[in-house]
């Protein structure tokens, strides 16, 4: 089975970028490779990391000057990778056992593929009531019913597939994940679910963290929407048609203050994006 490059961002990560790298780390095959890209951290902890773990010399550390933000280190990691099956995961939460096998059989059949998030093996119970269900629990999730997308935090592709999307768009702070999705998807690649392929996602504790997550998807959303739909009819014909659809939305569930959060957070993104 081919090799694959395995690749982490990070940026003042804290302790938790050593749970993840030894995760990724007893899951290597002989031949694989672990970039780690250090956004230009301040608090040292990357290279604290890199030296807590065993097998550490099986770490290739990339260190930018300046902070690119996370599209920018991605396509850093993308450009020094050796091999063409590429696979990403985040700093900041932990793949299953099995991850990385499942990864290698599903690209053997498909170009783009996007795993499975567990929201409860990494998060207190408290912090699990907080969201209704995994955004991958029926699937990839759709962006606005119209288009599969892979969440950033594991999902892996063919060199080709960078290469059709023109990498990752470095204008995005958030949702670069989406927008990377929907244009490999235009391209041709549509993104396949890997249900077999999982990965402990870390939820945010606070509200302070939630709200400015769900700030940046809004934000997000919006640049989503201008950017790609000056960029293809295709795009704006197919969000068109899955909106009329869809309808008006329901609400349904109980509310929380976290769910009060991101739906202020998420408006609030909205509105500063389209004042920009």
């Amino acid at each position: 089975m081919d090799n694959v490059s395995v690749c982490i961002c990070a940026y003042n990560p804290g302790p938790l970028l050593v749970y993840q790298l030894r995760a990724v780390l007893r899951q290597l095959q002989d031949g694989d490779e672990l970039l780690l890209i250090d956004d230009a951290s301040t608090d040292g902890s990357v290279q604290r990391a890199v030296e807590e773990v065993d097998g550490s010399e099986r770490i290739t550390l990339l260190v930018n000057e300046k902070n690119l933000g996370l599209p920018g280190s991605r396509n850093r990691a993308v450009e020094n990778a050796t091999f063409d099956r590429i696979v990403f995961c985040d700093s900041d939460d932990i793949v299953a056992p099995g991850w990385l096998d499942a990864m290698r059989v599903h690209l053997d059949d498909h170009k783009f593929v996007g795993c499975k998030m567990d929201i409860v093996a990494n998060n207190s119970a408290a912090t699990v009531t907080t969201l209704p269900h995994s955004p991958t629990e029926h699937g990839l999730p759709m962006w606005h019913g119209a288009f599969p997308y892979v969440v950033g935090a594991g999902f892996g592709f063919h060199r080709e597939v960078f290469e059709a999307t023109n990498g990752f768009d470095e204008e995005f702070t958030a949702s670069e994940d989406v927008v990377f999705s929907i244009r490999a998807g235009l391209a041709g690649y549509e993104p396949h679910y890997a249900e077999d392929s999982v990965v402990y996602y870390r939820l945010r504790p606070s509200l302070r963290a939630i709200f400015k997550q769900n700030r940046n998807y809004g934000f997000g959303d919006v640049m989503v929407t201008e950017k790609l739909g000056a960029e293809s009819e295709e795009f704006r014909t197919t969000l068109r048609q899955a909106e009329e659809a869809a309808g008006p939305k329901e609400i349904t569930g109980s509310v929380t203050p976290q769910r009060i959060v991101r739906a202020v957070a998420n408006r609030i993104g909205r509105l500063q994006a389209k004042r920009r």
